[in-house]
């Protein structure tokens, strides 16, 4: 298959770049925020700048290769075909081992990788690899985002938990375990679908809200210094070993940020709309956190508590954080918009559009 180009050259030379109106909103704030001006930017051959709208994210300045470092993964919107991108060079290539899928889910320390394949087998079994270039494996079990309860959880060995509605499962080297089974309560959320990654080992909320314990063994893995407010809606952890846990006891989720010695490290902050959370990404350092429901993307910085949602109007199929967590990459179907964490403005433009995206160490 023909991997087209990544980076749109411009055939009209250097121009100005143009306010995108990206949705992002300060703590009390509902004004949008636009990039600072004065970045160069090259137009796009195939559309002509007059006919872009004002605030369309393909006025964003192309991204200059050597901007960020490292690889992106991406996932192509039409066929779920995978191409890796070189941030040093914006090379474009076809990576061997890593499978082709619709949907992606990342370790905690960017190792392990769980996918869904592209239709028609996109009902099959969730693959998974330990390594982003290493030949997948089948794991037995089955998630459709969006149907199945909770999130799918991927450790850093491979492992991967999900909930049928009635219990918990993991699948590790090839073998699928139940671990946990209840009757669920009508009309109630059902926390006890809610697992997350710590490293290698996946966890559940404790019983007495306070610790976090192997879904597996039970053992307690870190003690934490508050207890959770019922209920939990998502665990979710950093490359660094922060861990993040979303309640709904005031409606949207909320999280808390605890250090791998129990301590909170970011105080309960409101961290999106949607109830059911499908995806939960943390930057390392806390610095943000991007959450996926039901209502889309949204994506919060832990500090200044800012958002960033839909840059430009655009639909956001998928997020991903830098390996040092200073940058956030928001997957369009105009192309994947980068952010600084610390602003959360957009800054530049790469213009493939991807399903899903990853940006591995």
């Amino acid at each position: 298959m023909r991997i087209s180009t990544v980076l749109v050259v411009g055939a009209a030379g250097i121009v100005a770049a143009a306010a995108i109106v990206s949705s992002v909103r300060g703590s009390g704030d509902d004004s949008s925020v636009a990039p600072s001006p004065g970045a160069a930017a090259t137009t796009a051959p195939t559309t002509t700048r007059a006919a872009i709208p004002i605030g369309d994210v393909r006025r964003l300045p192309a991204l200059a290769a050597g901007t960020y470092t490292g690889q992106i993964f991406g996932f192509t919107s039409n066929l779920c075909v995978v191409v890796a991108v070189d941030l040093t060079t914006l090379a474009v290539t076809g990576p061997g081992g890593v499978p082709d899928a619709c949907s992606i889910w990342v370790s905690p320390g960017n190792r392990a990788l769980a996918s869904r394949r592209p239709p028609p087998n996109d009902g099959k079994p969730v693959l998974t690899t330990t390594e982003f270039t290493a030949r997948p494996e089948e794991t037995g079990l089955s998630y459709v985002p969006g149907r199945s309860p909770g999130a799918l959880t991927v450790a850093d060995d491979g492992a991967i938990a999900v909930c049928d509605g009635t219990s918990v499962r993991i699948a590790r080297n090839g073998r699928v375990q139940t671990v946990r089974r209840f009757t669920p309560v009508d009309g109630v959320f059902e926390e006890r679908c809610v697992t997350g990654a710590v490293g290698r080992r996946i966890v559940r909320l404790g019983d007495d809200r306070r610790s976090l314990v192997d879904v597996a063994t039970h053992r307690v893995v870190r003690r934490l210094a508050t207890a959770v407010p019922t209920p939990v809606a998502a665990i979710t952890s950093s490359s660094d070993g922060l861990v993040l846990i979303a309640d709904l006891a005031d409606g949207p989720p909320q999280g808390t940020v605890y250090d791998e010695s129990g301590r909170v490290v970011a105080a309960r902050t409101p961290i999106g709309h949607g109830v059911s959370i499908r995806k939960l990404v943390l930057a390392r350092d806390a610095g943000a956190v991007a959450v996926q429901s039901a209502r889309g993307w949204e994506i919060t910085n832990l500090l200044s508590k800012k958002t960033l949602v839909a840059p430009g109007g655009e639909r956001v199929n998928d997020v991903a954080f830098s390996p040092d967590g200073d940058a956030v990459a928001l997957a369009t179907d105009n192309g994947v918009v980068f952010a600084s964490v610390s602003s959360l403005t957009p800054t530049a433009l790469l213009a493939e559009a991807y399903q899903a995206v990853a940006w591995p160490l």
